[in-house]
Parts: structure tokens; C-alpha cells; sequence
């Protein structure tokens, strides 16, 4: 498995994979793979044969295989956290058992609020195949105040997953100054959390640049489909992080 390192001194870049089909779905892993990047994720959940099991983790292999060497982050996102899958209890655990045992991800990402009473089930599998596991949640309709995100952070912290991540959709420019605070403070009091956070759309974009210096470590480009509002092209976020670096230098 491919040991993703988080104490680079940048952010990892992740570009999400979110096509339909498998001939799409493997094009677009040929155009990205050789960019500069760090993780594609996978949106398994848009693939329009997902409840086909076996044939999810054939194209999970054939991704791993064409990125050679590049960490696969897989995730399935639900209806209620802005994915494609109506939530089903059975099948979304059995969905991430099966990529666990077959080995075919470096990362999977579970939703907090979807799986919370399973997490002590499901992490020690990923753990015994080397998969690092993201405890996610997304609010697409607003952004909590900073008591209510630091809550839920602190939530997450103690399923013990090895990254946890935050989504929330900015209803205001000072929505976006809060999620970043929030990050900020979260981070002085657990510096070695490894933590996600991103305001969403077009106004939460300046969170996606520099949410390193609040303290968070990944950030979500695009190559193409969006797997979510305000994701900045790969390359354009390539030149406003190496410029930022270069000023503090």
C-alpha cells in the first residue's frame, strides 16, 4: 500500500474521479495521472454500476495499477452529505469491507454521521490492510457557529480516525473567517491531528488556498467534473500555492 505522509510542508492536492461509466472513469485517471498531484479520490458513488460489487473493485484495481505509485483516496458519498448513493446501512458497510480486504485504496472516507456506531467495526479492518481511514462530515446548507464545528471536530477526533475532515457551505464571506478560526484553534490544541477543513462555493474558495496556514493539510482541485462547488482547476491552484510560498520565503 502506498503510506501517504502528512508533515510536508505544503498541502497534499487531491483531484476527485466523479465520471459514470468505467471507460470515463479510466480516461480521466489516464489525463490526471500524470499531473502534479499528491491523491485522486475516487467518487465511487457515481459510477453507475456501484451496487455491482465485484465490479467496483476490478476498476479499483485497474486504478491503482494506472496510477503507479499516486495514493487512491475511495469514497462513496451519500445523498445526505451532496453524493449520489441513497444511504443504506448494509450496503454502505459492505462496500468499504470488501475495498478493505481486497487492499484496492490507500485512503477510504466515512461519513461521521452516517457510520459513527461502525467505526470501531470498520477501523480495524482498514488499519489490518494499511488503509488510512477519513472521518468526513458536509453541511450543504450552512456553516455551524465555531462552538458547534469545534463540537463536531472533537466528535470526530475520538473515533480515532487517522484524518478528519469538514465541509461546510459559507451563507456569508464571515461564514468563511469561521470555519477557517475554527480550524485554526482546533488545530493549536491537537497540532498532531491531521485535519481536512474547506469552506464551499465560490465564496469559500479562498479556504481552499490557504487553509494550510489555519492547519489544514489536503485541499480538493479539478481536473474536469467537480465533486463539489468552489473546487479550483488543478493548475491554477498549483500557481496560487507556489506564489504563497514564495512570498513567505
Amino acid at each position: 500500500m502506498n503510506a501517504i505522509q502528512w508533515n510536508n510542508r505544503k498541502p497534499k492536492i487531491c483531484i476527485p474521479v466523479m465520471e459514470a461509466t468505467e471507460d470515463r472513469i479510466l480516461q480521466q485517471v489516464e489525463t490526471i495521472r500524470a499531473m502534479d498531484i499528491d491523491l485522486v479520490e475516487w467518487r465511487i458513488d457515481a459510477f453507475q454500476q456501484i451496487k455491482d460489487l465485484t465490479r467496483c473493485i476490478e476498476i479499483a484495481k485497474m486504478i491503482k495499477e494506472r496510477l503507479d505509485g499516486l495514493g487512491l483516496l475511495i469514497t462513496c458519498r451519500t445523498k445526505q452529505e451532496g453524493g449520489c448513493l441513497d444511504y443504506t446501512d448494509s450496503f454502505y458497510k459492505e462496500l468499504y469491507q470488501r475495498i478493505c480486504k481486497e487492499q484496492v485504496a490507500d485512503l477510504i472516507d466515512l461519513e461521521y454521521d452516517r457510520v459513527k456506531d461502525d467505526f470501531d467495526r470498520l477501523l480495524p479492518i482498514a488499519r489490518k490492510n494499511q488503509i488510512q481511514v477519513i472521518a468526513s462530515h458536509h453541511d450543504f446548507n450552512k456553516t455551524p457557529s465555531k462552538k458547534e464545528i469545534m463540537e463536531k471536530l472533537n466528535c470526530m477526533r475520538q473515533t480515532e480516525a487517522d484524518i478528519i475532515k469538514m465541509a461546510c457551505m459559507p451563507r456569508s464571506k464571515e461564514d468563511v473567517f469561521v470555519l477557517m478560526e475554527a480550524t485554526s484553534t482546533f488545530k493549536e490544541h491537537y497540532p498532531d491531528i491531521v485535519l481536512v477543513t474547506m469552506s464551499m462555493g465560490r465564496q469559500g474558495m479562498p479556504s481552499r488556498i490557504l487553509g494550510e496556514f489555519m492547519g489544514s493539510s489536503l485541499t480538493f482541485a479539478s481536473a474536469g467534473t467537480q465533486s463539489a462547488p468552489g473546487q479550483i482547476d488543478v493548475d491554477v491552484m498549483h500557481i496560487l500555492i507556489d506564489t504563497l510560498h514564495k512570498i513567505q520565503e
